[in-house]
């Protein structure tokens, strides 16, 4: 079984002209400060599709966003 955490997140973009951007997000998991959490990520296909990863050293994390409608 698994433990159940909850996650907060908030943070702030930079948009480079190469159309990579960076979120760096400061967290708390169940309330307490666990530090920022670096994320590097593409925009791609006119805004249809985003694909990152966590770039802060130990991170394993991908992810990829796909917009189905509008």
């Amino acid at each position: 079984m698994g433990t159940i955490v909850d996650q907060y997140v908030e943070g702030t973009a930079s948009i480079n002209s190469d159309c990579t951007e960076t979120i760096v997000y400061d967290q708390r998991i169940n309330g307490q400060p666990t530090g920022t959490l670096t994320v590097t990520f593409q925009v791609l296909y006119d805004g249809k599709e985003i694909r990152g990863m966590i770039t802060d050293p130990g991170g394993t994390a991908t992810c990829n966003l796909r917009l189905l409608n509008r």
